[in-house]
């Protein structure tokens, strides 16, 4: 059986999983419209997509964890990584 999902219920899911802090509210919206695009029969997993995906508020952040000579530049992630963009300025990769 499966449910449709909107946007709404995309973003309660994460704040009924306990994960309500692991993307931003933009974050998660940027997130269910890529999963809508390039995977509509996806059955949700909020701990899956936590585990898959990390949010970064700006290119300072992303070196934070990774170098900035492998990465210097958004195309040097998306060689690598999915790269999801936010409304709001901040991104989205996959895990590599």
């Amino acid at each position: 059986m499966f449910k449709t999902i909107t946007s709404n219920n995309f973003v309660d899911a994460f704040l009924h999983a306990g994960r309500d802090k692991q993307f931003s509210y933009e974050g998660k919206i940027a997130l269910y419209e890529w999963l809508e695009e390039n995977m509509p029969d996806y059955e949700l997993d909020i701990i899956d997509l936590c585990c898959e995906f990390s949010e970064y508020e700006d290119l300072e952040e992303f070196h934070e964890d990774f170098d900035s000579e492998d990465y210097p530049d958004i195309e040097a992630i998306e060689n690598v990584a999915r790269v999801i963009p936010t409304r709001s300025g901040s991104f989205i990769t996959s895990q590599f």
